[in-house]
């Protein structure tokens, strides 16, 4: 197996070791926590070159695949054949464990079916971490088997060492404990340690001996505190330090969170008991009360025994070979191989029941058996016989070509393509995407290019002041404390974030490996080049990034068009659903030589990568009018991933864009429920790419504005009315934005275009008047806001703009009966109080000039801007002055 899983190895990064490998290469900057043996084991591996890294620590994996079936090799080997009363007439072994002369086939059988499992192979040939935590727990076992043989107590002491090691390790190994636990109670008893009338050997003299259960606790203890290596490592460190103590608890919050929660649903654990431990469990039990049946009741006692080690038989076969229920397809996120460990043993141990029990004559047993038990003797011995070479066949056929397969998977092409398409040396790739960040960063460390591009981490900019100082050390060469201009600490503020990429990109470039949003879009414009988003500042005063240009479109064109007939047919073929298998019998069993084409995660992932990135180029050709090649992009990216909503959303906007259907615009649930997912609209635009579509484009204005970003909001404001040019509320929302920012004509033409679908909208004809005010033509301000008033009664908006209007032309009475009419229906309105203020002066009543003085300074805000012109007023009255000063604008 050693030379076999080495003929499979992978020879470079996959999905799985990736973050393995990255941590090994120093790109992970934030610190780990979990996994302290790991760390230990592995930590030779970081004085490699980088090149050899991926290599080195994938074939360390496959030693340590193989020493794990060496264990259970030795295990299955040592199993007890004891254990029922068949069993213990044809062995004559006093300690119980096969001596037959085909004692080899279950060792050979349990390692074959263990080893040539899919996920134990897959984790066999890539270093994801999971060989060392099955090394340890296979130990555990070898160790409990070797104490019932022998009975010396030293391998009890290893066991509890190893046990807190593991505990120390992985949450999942606390979980196993009390089956460990029980396990050696079992073998010892449960009143060993105490009960000096059970056990005289814990007796000297008068005494009783606890020296054994003392030391024990003692070595587990020992071995769960290289739990505390991994904090006090980050405590010490001076890349990214932290403090001892939260560290240790955040680790023992997620210990305690994981098993008191139940990291797996009561379902699926009741699957896996069923299906792996069950058939441990029943082949630990002496069956010696059970089996002392009568004369009558004898056949019928072994013959159930027999049925019941042929299922658990068929049962551990069918698990290695992936059943439905087997524990990596009821629940894929963990890989459970300490499962298919003990599944392999329950394999060994049902193998050698059938060869010793009907392979063997009993004791001094010289009476010729009948024909029809010599039969079934043959045939069961012929049946394990075959399995030895047809489980193992069956399972290398099934197993072989995709292994094969993801030694160069789709993550890898996609690593490729990224690396043939790099932008220019010198530029800045961010991403907020750590996996693929770092999978881009091992290829570029393996090509020698690392030192030509600087590699960032977006979500961490903003998260930890130490993060860009690190970058900065690691990258001297882009000198970023000098393009920075201001002390690491302040570049968490996403203004300085801003400001130093627009200075970056100004003599390097800066790219997006995915479509961004938030406030870098804010400041930039993404411009797609390929599987990647140059991110160009926006000319000044611009609100709408540039038009798409020929070149960008003839580039872009090219690129996918290369990526339609190299990638894209290979990609779809391996994400077909496995075809259901013929009705022929024969048909069948071949089929269960073969394994078609599965979505493997490496396909799914690349998948991902690549719809983003063709939704996106869809959306530039949509809205550069492209309709035809945007709608091909969005099919296809909805073929790569078929929960790629925003690419749903976009094809089906697209496909009525070509059937001149008129679009409107709903309400926001309609659009939420098309999301899916449950998902926010950050982590929606992160995953599947921009959407344009005149429901998601306004609901993102919507969100836009909440957050300040008035240019994108602008942007989706715009699109959206594009799209819907018959809605009244993107129009109405970007007048609204437009006179927030002080771009009146804009705002007079949208609320103008508004009133156009729809003459009686109250919100439009006010932006309108206020526009009209700005603009100063406030005869012409008049008119809408009279037909506002005239819909509207009671509104105190209109009134107080309209007061304001003959205010400004000079019509104090209109202008006072608008703002009493504001004061009656609310009498808090301090506007109101000012522009009553004002007309007082201009006619010079001073006693209504300091009452409305007086109430705007009761109902007033603090500082209002108007304060400062009542206070003045105020003061001159009092001073003894006739004639209060000139009253000044109120807008």
């Amino acid at each position: 197996m050693l030379l076999f899983y080495t003929f499979t190895l992978q020879h470079s990064t996959s999905p799985e070791s990736l973050r393995t490998i990255a941590n090994l290469d120093h790109l992970i900057w934030q610190t780990e926590l979990a996994a302290p043996i790991n760390y230990l084991v592995t930590y030779p591996f970081r004085w490699l070159p980088g090149a050899w890294i991926p290599l080195a620590i994938n074939f360390f994996t496959v030693i340590c695949a193989a020493l794990a079936l060496a264990l259970l090799a030795r295990c299955a080997a040592i199993l007890p054949h004891d254990r029922t009363r068949l069993e213990r007439q044809r062995n004559s072994n006093h300690l119980a464990f096969l001596t037959i002369p085909s004692a080899w086939v279950p060792p050979v059988l349990a390692v074959l079916m263990c080893g040539l499992q899919a996920a134990f192979w897959h984790h066999s040939v890539a270093a994801t971490g999971e060989m060392v935590d099955l090394l340890l727990f296979a130990y555990l076992v070898r160790c409990l088997l070797e104490f019932r043989l022998s009975e010396d107590e030293s391998w009890l002491l290893k066991f509890t060492f190893v046990a807190g090691l593991a505990a120390a390790e992985d949450w999942a190994m606390v979980a196993y404990l009390p089956a460990f636990l029980l396990a050696i109670f079992w073998m010892k008893g449960l009143f060993n340690f105490f009960n000096p009338v059970h056990f005289a050997r814990f007796l000297k003299g008068k005494q009783i001996e606890f020296r054994l259960p003392l030391r024990m606790a003692v070595l587990w203890l020992a071995g769960c505190m290289t739990i505390l290596l991994l904090p006090l490592i980050a405590s010490c460190s001076r890349r990214n330090h932290v403090n001892f103590w939260p560290m240790l608890k955040f680790v023992l919050h997620q210990y305690d969170l994981l098993l008191r929660s139940r990291a797996l649903p009561a379902r699926i654990i009741l699957y896996l008991v069923l299906t792996t431990i069950v058939p441990v469990a029943f082949m630990g039990i002496r069956w010696s009360r059970v089996t002392r049946q009568t004369t009558t009741s004898a056949p019928i006692v072994t013959w159930l025994f027999h049925f019941i080690h042929a299922v658990f038989l068929l049962l551990a076969l069918w698990v290695a070979a992936d059943a439905p229920f087997s524990p990596t397809r009821v629940q894929p996120i963990y890989a459970c191989l300490p499962l298919y460990f003990l599944n392999a043993l329950s394999v060994g141990y049902y193998a050698g029941y059938f060869l010793l029990v009907f392979g063997m004559r009993r004791h001094r047993d010289n009476r010729r058996d009948r024909s029809f038990n010599r039969m079934l003797n043959v045939t069961s011995i012929a049946a394990v016989w075959a399995l030895v070479f047809l489980a193992p066949a069956i399972m290398l056929g099934r197993n072989l070509p995709d292994i094969l397969r993801q030694r160069h998977d789709a993550v890898s092409d996609y690593l490729d393509l990224a690396e043939s398409t790099l932008p220019p040396p010198g530029s800045a790739i961010l991403s907020e995407d750590p996996d693929r960040l770092n999978g881009l960063a091992t290829r570029l460390i393996r090509s020698g290019k690392k030192s030509d591009y600087l590699l960032v981490d977006a979500t961490l900019i903003t998260r930890f002041p130490n993060y860009l100082k690190s970058v900065s050390d690691e990258n001297p060469q882009f000198k970023i404390a000098q393009t920075l201009a201001v002390p690491f600490a302040s570049a968490t503020n996403p203004a300085v974030v801003v400001s130093w990429l627009r200075h970056f990109s100004r003599s390097g470039g800066v790219y997006f490996m995915h479509p961004c949003a938030g406030f870098l879009t804010e400041n930039f414009f993404p411009q797609t080049e390929g599987i990647f988003n140059q991110l160009r500042p926006y000319p000044t005063n611009a609100l709408f990034p540039p038009p798409l240009t020929r070149e960008i479109y003839t580039t872009n064109t090219d690129f996918w068009r290369a990526f339609r007939e190299e990638r894209l047919p290979r990609l779809l073929a391996l994400m077909q659903p496995r075809p259901a298998p013929d009705k022929n019998f024969q048909q069948r069993l071949l089929a269960l030589m073969r394994r078609a084409p599965q979505p493997d995660r490496p396909t799914q992932i690349a998948g991902f990568y690549y719809s983003m990135m063709l939704n996106s180029w869809g959306v530039d050709l949509q809205r550069a009018g492209v309709l035809s090649e945007a709608g091909q992009c969005f099919d296809e990216a909805r073929k790569l991933n078929p929960e790629n909503s925003a690419a749903q959303m976009n094809l089906q906007c697209n496909e009525d864009l070509r059937a001149h259907k008129t679009l409107t615009i709903n309400p926001a649930a309609h659009v939420v429920d098309k999301l899916g997912r449950g998902r926010e609209w950050d982590a929606a635009l992160l995953q599947d790419g921009p959407i344009d579509e005149p429901n998601a484009c306004y609901q993102l204005g919507l969100v836009c504005l909440d957050s300040r970003m008035y240019r994108q909001a602008i942007q989706q404001f715009g699109r959206a009315a594009r799209l819907a040019p018959t809605s009244p509320d993107a129009s109405l929302r970007l007048a609204e934005l437009f006179l927030r920012i002080g771009d009146t004509s804009n705002s007079l033409a949208q609320a103008q275009r508004t009133l156009t679908n729809s003459p009686e909208n109250s919100r439009a004809l006010f932006v309108k008047g206020l526009d009209l005010i700005e603009l100063k033509k406030y005869d012409e301000a008049i008119l809408p806001l009279n037909t506002l008033i005239h819909l509207k009664t009671n509104d105190v908006d209109a009134h107080l703009a309209r007061g304001l209007a003959f205010l400004k032309m000079d019509k104090l009475n209109a202008a006072h009966e608008d703002y009493t009419a504001v004061i009656h229906e609310q009498p808090t309105a301090f506007p109101a109080y000012y522009g009553l203020a004002d007309i007082a002066q201009r006619r010079k009543d001073i006693p209504e000039l300091i009452k409305n003085c007086e109430l705007y300074l009761t109902n007033v805000p603090p500082n209002a801007p108007e304060t400062d012109q009542i206070g003045q007023w105020l003061k001159e009255y009092k001073s003894g002055a006739n004639t209060p000063s000139a009253g000044g604008d109120r807008k």
